[in-house]
């Protein structure tokens, strides 16, 4: 169903026209004016209907991208071809070119286990950081510095963590720089 059928309007009507029959529309329709129920779900759903319609017919620039879409005014030229619903045949493809120093941007690395840091030594400073927080919050509710220290102990640490991390892979990369990747498990 077209806009203006839901407006009730012919295609193509003045705006003062449009505008008059949505209010028209509004008020007949409006969910405050009718009982609880079955009446006012479907002054609901008929109001939604008349304001989708009203929001596009209203806004001249959206009105006029309807009309080309619709076909009731022809297209410009110079706006290029309105694409009505897109391909599901598209495939990006980026050419790379030899010379072109973005390239890189378009691959992914490979995966070299041996320059992978371990799973406990990624998982360590969120670990430290958190028990950090439980420890610095329960000693304020304890009233125990030994507490308080071991939590900002384990602050630290998880900040040292949290640096060392990646410069113990960088450092593994390094290493293993000019061997050839071994083939995945």
């Amino acid at each position: 169903m077209s806009l203006y059928a839901v407006l009730g309007v012919p295609e193509g009507a003045d705006p003062a026209v449009v505008r008059r029959a949505y209010l028209q529309l509004a008020r007949e329709h409006h969910p405050d004016l009718h009982p609880d129920g079955a009446p006012r779900r479907a002054a609901e759903r008929r109001m939604q209907e008349v304001n989708e319609a009203w929001a596009v017919l209203s806004d001249p620039a959206r009105r006029l991208a309807y009309d080309r879409r619709a076909g009731l005014v022809p297209g410009d030229p110079a706006d290029g071809p309105t694409i009505v619903r897109p391909s599901t045949e598209f495939t990006p493809y980026f050419e790379v070119d030899e010379d072109d120093d973005d390239s890189w941007r378009f691959e992914p690395d490979e995966y070299d286990p041996r320059t992978a840091i371990g799973r406990g030594l990624s998982v360590a400073p969120v670990l430290c950081a958190t028990l950090g927080v439980v420890a610095l919050v329960g000693s304020v509710m304890l009233d125990l510095r030994q507490l308080f220290a071991v939590g900002v102990g384990l602050l630290v640490l998880s900040g040292l963590l949290f640096v060392g991390a990646p410069v113990v892979a960088m450092f593994k990369s390094q290493l293993h720089e000019n061997r050839p990747p071994s083939p995945r498990r």
